[in-house]
């Protein structure tokens, strides 16, 4: 059975997650993040973008449109763990946390209008 592009999409977010999560666990040297609200809000914040771009499958049922999701996913999915290596590992630096704040939000304005965009050009392909 060929694997679909919807199963590559959420396979994608899933790798979104499980590599912010780590990187997460990185920055805060252990586990222990998790044990305070502050520390689940900001995982889960920092792990919306990813469920967002698992969930806008069902809003893209034809297959060219998921493949230009596909797309996007992709170079977000990349972007994003070349980000956080970098800020990190690379160059790591006091205010480097705040990428867990900020980054989420480029992710889920870059989302939106990619799927608005999306909507707009499967439409006018009709």
């Amino acid at each position: 059975m060929p694997i679909n592009t919807t199963h590559k999409i959420q396979s994608l977010a899933l790798l979104g997650i499980v590599s912010t999560v780590a990187f997460e666990r990185i920055a805060a040297t252990d586990w222990r993040f998790l044990n305070s609200k502050a520390g689940i809000l900001i995982c889960l914040w920092s792990v919306l973008p990813y469920l967002l771009m698992a969930c806008a499958t069902e809003l893209l049922k034809n297959p060219r449109t998921q493949s230009w999701w596909l797309a996007v996913s992709a170079v977000m999915v990349m972007l994003a763990i070349m980000a956080y290596y970098h800020t990190l590992l690379v160059q790591p630096d006091a205010q480097g946390a705040l990428i867990f704040l900020f980054l989420p939000l480029v992710q889920c304005l870059i989302a939106c209008v990619a799927l608005i965009l999306i909507r707009f050009l499967a439409g006018r392909d009709r």
